[in-house]
């Protein structure tokens, strides 16, 4: 943590948690979409959460595959985004 002077607010780390974040759930996504092909019994399941979770998610192809990903990073940011406006009009801060 940095040494805050009296009277200055401390820089936002938005982009390190946005980014940390958004490669965990890129992580995720590639781990449960091998899991489909990994462990064919519940594939129904495993394509109806994927197609429920993503936009435009219409198969296992290669196309569904790299939209995930992006898309998986970008939910990265936005569930950052939301916490620290959730910690903005909270004034909850340590």
């Amino acid at each position: 943590m940095k040494k805050v002077r009296k009277g200055k607010k401390v820089p936002c780390d938005f982009w390190r948690y946005g980014n940390l974040l958004g490669v965990f759930f890129v992580i995720w996504f590639i781990i449960f979409f091998a899991w489909y092909f990994i462990r064919p019994a519940e594939q129904t399941f495993d394509f109806e959460f994927l197609k429920i979770n993503f936009f435009f998610f219409r198969s296992m192809g290669w196309k569904a595959f790299i939209s995930g990903l992006i898309q998986s990073y970008i939910w990265g940011y936005i569930a950052v985004a939301t916490w620290m406006l959730a910690v903005l009009i909270t004034g909850r801060r340590k």
